[in-house]
C-alpha cells in the first residue's frame, strides 16, 4: 500500500516536472503561492468526506440572501434568520421521508454510477486484504480493512469506488453497507435537529445601553475631498443617461476626405482647397463704421461667382413684387354676391350643389 501511495505522488511530481520544462518560475510560483495540500487530490485530507473542491456554497448563499443584502444590518440579519429557520424545518421534513436506515439521494446516485463501472473491472486476490483491480489500462490496489484505494475516491468521498465494489462482490460482501456514516439518515437528522427559536418584534428586545455601538469618529483626510470615484482607464463614462464607450483603440476617420488617422479639423486636403483671404487696408473710421440699424436695413448680399451656374443662383424678389403677390393672394376670392351655385337632382330626388368653392365634408343636402 505504501508503494502504491508513493506511485500516486510520483505521478504528481511528473506533472510538475513537465511544467518545469516549460517554465521553471511558473512551477516555483505555483508551489509557493498555492500549497498542494489545498488543491491536489494526492495531498488532500481524507477526514472530511467531500469530493468537489470549490466555493459554490458561498456563491449559492449570496444568491439566496440577495434581497436581504440591500437592507440595513438589523433588517438583513432578521431576514436571514427567518430564512434559515424555515429552511431547517423544511430540510428535516425531507430527511424523514428517506427509507429506513437509508442514505442521501446524491450518494445513492453516485454509488449506482460506480456500480456500473465496476462491471468492466477485473480483480486479483492475494489471499489477504490486498486486491489488485484492473480497469482498462489502469491498475489499482484496494485494502478493504483500511477502506483505502490508490485512486483515493473511497478515501475522499466515503463512498466505495468501482475497484472497492468489485472486491466486495468478489468477497461476497454488500457494497452499499460500506458507505460512510456521514451520508446516513441518522447523520442528516443530527444536522437539522438544532432549531432557531422565534423572536418577538424589535420593540420588545432587551437592549443594554452599555452595549450600544457608536458610529466611528470622522477623520478629516488630507486634500480636497473627492466627489466622484476614480474610474478605470477602460471604464465607460455615463453622460446624459447614456453609457458612452471609450474611444481607445478605435481608428479615427476623416469626414471630409474619408481617410484614416485624422479628422476633418486636421484634414490637409481641405486646407489646400481654401484660398487665403486678401488683406485689405484699414479704411477711414467714418466710411468703415456702420450702425447696427443700417446693417439690418440693407438686403442680404449674395456672393456671385463667375463659375456658378446662373440657373442655380437664388432668385431675388423685390419688396414691391412681394407686396403685389401678397395682395393677389388676399383678393383671389370672388365677391359673394357674384357667385351662383347650381344644383342637380340624382335618381333618388336628392339635390346637391355642383360648383361650390369649398367642397363640403360630411354634409348631406336635402
Amino acid at each position: 500500500m505504501v508503494a502504491a501511495w508513493s506511485s500516486f505522488t510520483e505521478e504528481f511530481e511528473d506533472q510538475l516536472q513537465e511544467i518545469k520544462e516549460v517554465d521553471e518560475e511558473v512551477r516555483q510560483d505555483l508551489i509557493d503561492k498555492y500549497p498542494p495540500k489545498s488543491w491536489c487530490r494526492a495531498y488532500l485530507d481524507s477526514v472530511c468526506k467531500n469530493q468537489p473542491m470549490d466555493n459554490s456554497f458561498t456563491e449559492s448563499f449570496n444568491a439566496w440572501i440577495l434581497e436581504a443584502r440591500y437592507k440595513p444590518i438589523i433588517g438583513m440579519l432578521e431576514d436571514i434568520k427567518v430564512k434559515i429557520m424555515e429552511r431547517l424545518a423544511a430540510k428535516e421534513v425531507d430527511v424523514r421521508k428517506w427509507k429506513n436506515d437509508g442514505f442521501s439521494l446524491k450518494s445513492e446516485l453516485l454509488f449506482i454510477e460506480y456500480l456500473k463501472i465496476s462491471k468492466v473491472c477485473k480483480v486479483s486476490d492475494n489471499g489477504d486484504n490486498g486486491y489488485e483491480v484492473t480497469e482498462g489500462a489502469d491498475r489499482h490496489i484496494v485494502n478493504l480493512r483500511e477502506k483505502k484505494c490508490t485512486c483515493r475516491t473511497w478515501d475522499l468521498t466515503g463512498i466505495p469506488c468501482p475497484h472497492a465494489i468489485k472486491d466486495m462482490e468478489h468477497k461476497k460482501m454488500i457494497p452499499k453497507n460500506e458507505n460512510d456514516w456521514y451520508y446516513s439518515k441518522e447523520a442528516a437528522l443530527a444536522v437539522y435537529k438544532h432549531k432557531l427559536q422565534p423572536v418577538r418584534g424589535e420593540p420588545f428586545w432587551k437592549c443594554d445601553p452599555l452595549h450600544a455601538i457608536e458610529p466611528p469618529e470622522l477623520v478629516k483626510l488630507v486634500g480636497r475631498p473627492k466627489l466622484m470615484r476614480e474610474r478605470e482607464k477602460n471604464e465607460a463614462v455615463k453622460r446624459q443617461g447614456v453609457w458612452k464607450q471609450t474611444r481607445k483603440g478605435k481608428v479615427m476617420t476623416c469626414s471630409n476626405c474619408g481617410e484614416q488617422n485624422h479628422n476633418a479639423r486636421g484634414c490637409k486636403k481641405e486646407k489646400q482647397g481654401k484660398q487665403p483671404a486678401k488683406k485689405q487696408g484699414k479704411q477711414p473710421a467714418k466710411q468703415g463704421k456702420e450702425t447696427s440699424r443700417e446693417k439690418k436695413r440693407q438686403p442680404r448680399r449674395v456672393a456671385e461667382d463667375d463659375d456658378e451656374d446662373p440657373r442655380l443662383r437664388p432668385r431675388t424678389i423685390s419688396e414691391e413684387a412681394f407686396l403685389t403677390s401678397l395682395r393677389k393672394r388676399q383678393n383671389s376670392q370672388e365677391p359673394i354676391g357674384s357667385r351662383v351655385i347650381g344644383f342637380r337632382v340624382d335618381k333618388y330626388g336628392v339635390s346637391e350643389p355642383t360648383n361650390l368653392h369649398i367642397a363640403p365634408i360630411v354634409l348631406t343636402w336635402n
